[in-house]
């Protein structure tokens, strides 16, 4: 492992001797410095001097991450950072805090410390893991256990004391809050007039699926037996994976069509004794132009007042994404640090990762960037950059752009692509080897 230089070891040595002048000169220092990395270490060191402040203030900055980022891979270079961290946890710092120094120890070699510090570290992120109300935080300290050789301990909670619920062993979802946000292509260098920015507004809570549907799940549903095989995809051997891309049931399903999905949603809701959704009508459209280009054999109903699973508007999809962040990725504009976020690679071949297996957002949901788009339950629209209000999408098809709209980018996607405000669109009934999808469910349901 790297660590931090001579010089910056023997700062903190000779700044120990006056504390209080210390941090004052720290703060100046942190005021002046221009490089991101330069403010990083400045802040560890101040942490390391007992003054967490600077840290704080780094952990806390939601709409613009890219200084929380550069701290957060920056800590597993400093020499005795594991036990600031276990300091700093066992402390009272804010959740933001925490969150970020969750992430840390997710990236954090284990076999770096001795088996006292990893049985001290493993504890501690097991009680916060465990006594945390914040989703964000405890997705990182899961994912750190877990990447640290231990399984969390496992804690039954109601959707009304904790913002997640586990609706079985692999199926989080996180509570979303309601709220307004700039949407779409919001780096200002990038023209284009797909999703430019635009204020939307959603008025209600809801909950999202912390990660992708994996091959396991969806098996679950195609070899159901007690489920009704006309409520499930006629043609159910397309979905089979390619193994290139998701070699194991733990990776992410692909070749999925949105009627898929759709159907997915639906046997979920009964298998959790909820409305379903959706309802597959065997009538054909009146426009017989959109309908060929469809390929519709059935329309589907959507009823917003079922309380059952369903795919996500583009909205919320984008909101869950984002979480508060206002830049090209959830943990920034570095595209150096993709990696630890998501999949991609204009290689057709390359493989996803497990789900949940990546760096979580700030809302605990991983791997909205790239791995596999994502179908959304909206028909696709132009968006403008008038402000929407709960924006659904259209009733009907666009006669121009006649598909279903998926978002997020996928590990085949082309460069530049797999951002928060990406977007694309296709027929409901194609299946790809790069599209996938992850479940929603309204506030409501939970009351």
């Amino acid at each position: 492992m790297h660590r931090c230089n001579l010089s910056s070891q023997n700062l903190v040595r000779g700044l120990q001797a006056d504390k209080l002048g210390a941090q004052l000169a720290l703060k100046a220092a942190y005021d002046e410095a221009e490089v991101p990395e330069e403010k990083a270490r400045l802040a560890i060191v101040a942490a390391h001097l007992g003054f967490p402040q600077l840290l704080e203030q780094i952990s806390a900055m939601d709409e613009v991450p890219d200084l929380r980022t550069v701290l957060v891979h920056l800590l597993p270079k400093f020499h005795g950072a594991v036990n600031e961290i276990d300091q700093m946890l066992a402390s009272d710092v804010s959740s933001s805090t925490k969150f970020a120094l969750g992430v840390a120890l997710a990236l954090f070699d284990p076999t770096e410390c001795s088996n006292e510090q990893q049985l001290r570290i493993v504890n501690q992120l097991d009680e916060l893991q465990q006594s945390t109300p914040d989703s964000g935080v405890q997705a990182a300290a899961r994912l750190a256990m877990k990447r640290w050789g231990q399984q969390p301990t496992l804690k039954n909670v109601s959707q009304s004391d904790y913002p997640w619920s586990d609706f079985d062993p692999e199926l989080r979802l996180v509570r979303i809050p309601a709220g307004s946000q700039i949407l779409g292509r919001t780096n200002p260098d990038v023209q284009h007039d797909d999703n430019r920015p635009h204020l939307v507004t959603l008025t209600r809570p809801y909950w999202m699926a912390d990660r992708e549907i994996s091959v396991g799940q969806y098996r679950q549903f195609i070899e159901d037996p007690t489920y009704p095989d006309e409520l499930k995809p006629v043609d159910n051997q397309r979905w089979q994976p390619d193994l290139l891309t998701s070699p194991t049931n733990s990776h992410p399903v692909q070749r999925i069509s949105w009627y898929d999905a759709a159907m997915f949603c639906n046997w979920l809701s009964h298998r959790n004794g909820k409305q379903p959704r959706y309802e597959f009508l065997q009538t054909k459209r009146d426009d017989h132009e959109i309908a060929a280009i469809l390929n519709d054999e059935f329309q589907v109903q959507i009823d917003l007042e079922a309380d059952g699973f369903h795919l996500p508007s583009e909205a919320q999809w984008e909101m869950a994404c984002r979480a508060g962040s206002e830049t090209d990725f959830y943990f920034g504009n570095d595209f150096e640090l993709f990696r630890h976020y998501g999949t991609f690679s204009s290689a057709r071949q390359m493989a996803t990762a497990p789900c949940g297996s990546l760096l979580p957002n700030r809302f605990g949901v991983f791997e909205m960037h790239g791995n596999v788009w994502e179908w959304c339950e909206d028909w696709r629209q132009p968006l403008g950059t008038q402000p929407l209000l709960d924006p659904r999408g259209p009733d009907e098809p666009h006669p121009d752009y006649p598909g279903r709209v998926f978002r997020g980018g996928g590990v085949a996607t082309m460069s530049g692509e797999p951002i928060s405000g990406a977007r694309g669109y296709a027929a409901p009934y194609r299946h790809f080897s790069n599209v996938g999808f992850r479940v929603a469910l309204p506030e409501f349901a939970t009351e």
